[in-house]
């Protein structure tokens, strides 16, 4: 009987045709990764950038394969752990890492913005880079990073404390939590109420606004008082007309200077002093108390002499220098002893 041989193969060719199928497995692999890991990264990405969208964190998302990479700022410890904890629930994500700063909380919330010849300048807190950037973009700098704005409409806020700040001459305005304060000069109630209105128009709902102005010309016409007497000298009050000064008033009486509360006008055409003041000039001597009222159409002078004048001749004789100069001015003549000395 004639038996059958059997042939057996080497064992080094098994083995290379093992390699053989593992190398085109791996290569197979690599192919699949190639194709498939963009999709997969996309999706992380995608997935992960609706997580910080929703934690309304100011946080940057990087997607590398699998791994998540978070970066910015948080407004509180807390607000940190749960956005991590959400990137780590991620599907098809792997690793979590982040450099994610926690802000400082602030309590109230101020952003303060003064007003002065030199322009704007602002100190305070703002809760985000992006709310640094946009009022940088109106001028603004110098505030710092903090939690605690009252909502997502503070930003809008106080770009219209900007534009507050904006329409003074001098003063400030503050944003504390939801109330905007607007203290300051303006020239005159005209820009006041326009102030007020672009304001108002720029505070978002929930947000209240008060105006302290005060103005540079109220608009009302000028009119002025000069009080003298041998004990204190001359004070100035009212408001004087454009182009006449304090200055002007003390040199009409011969005077240096002139203790002086009075306002100017802004507006208007200039004017010159009236007269009647220069003509009082030889009189100062003479009077116990003098008060001169001037306004638009008028002119008022009451003299005060004392015990020892005659009132008659006095009064006959200021009369005259008036009229010689402010004929219609109106003038009043007493004595010291039986009237006060100011009115």
């Amino acid at each position: 009987m004639v038996g059958t041989a059997r042939v057996r193969r080497p064992v080094t060719r098994r083995l290379s045709g093992l390699g053989v199928l593992a190398l085109g497995l791996a290569a197979l692999g690599a192919i699949a990764w190639r194709v498939y890991l963009p999709g997969i990264e996309t999706e992380i990405r995608t997935r992960a950038q609706m997580v910080t969208a929703l934690s309304r964190q100011e946080a940057g998302i990087e997607v590398s394969g699998r791994d998540i990479r978070v970066s910015g700022s948080a407004d509180s410890a807390e607000a940190r752990a749960a956005l991590l904890a959400a990137l780590h629930a991620v599907p098809g994500g792997r690793v979590v890492g982040d450099t994610l700063s926690v802000l400082p909380h602030a309590a109230p919330y101020i952003l303060n913005i003064a007003r002065s010849d030199q322009g704007l300048h602002a100190r305070g807190v703002v809760p985000s880079r992006a709310a640094q950037d946009r009022l940088a973009a109106r001028g603004i700098s110098g505030v710092t990073l903090a939690s605690g704005a009252p909502d997502a409409a503070w930003i809008d806020a106080a770009l219209a404390a900007v534009t507050g700040a904006e329409g003074l001459l001098a003063g400030q305005a503050e944003l504390r939590d939801r109330q905007l304060v607007v203290l300051g000069t303006v020239l005159t109630p005209v820009e006041g109420a326009a102030l007020q209105q672009a304001v108002r128009a720029a505070l978002p709902e929930g947000y209240a606004p008060r105006f302290e102005l005060s103005y540079r010309d109220d608009l009302t016409l000028p009119a002025y008082r000069l009080h003298y007497d041998p004990v204190s000298g001359p004070w100035l009050d009212g408001k004087l007309p454009v182009g006449v000064g304090p200055g002007d008033v003390a040199a009409a009486l011969g005077l240096e200077d002139i203790d002086t509360g009075a306002d100017r006008a802004q507006l208007g055409e200039p004017e010159e002093l009236t007269p009647v003041i220069a003509a009082l000039r030889p009189w100062l001597p003479r009077v116990a108390v003098l008060d001169v009222r001037v306004a638009a159409d008028s002119v008022r002078v009451e003299a005060g002499f004392g015990p020892g004048a005659d009132l008659a001749r006095s009064e006959a004789d200021l009369h005259a220098a008036l009229d010689a100069v402010a004929p219609g001015a109106e003038l009043r003549v007493f004595r010291v002893d039986e009237q006060e000395e100011t009115r």
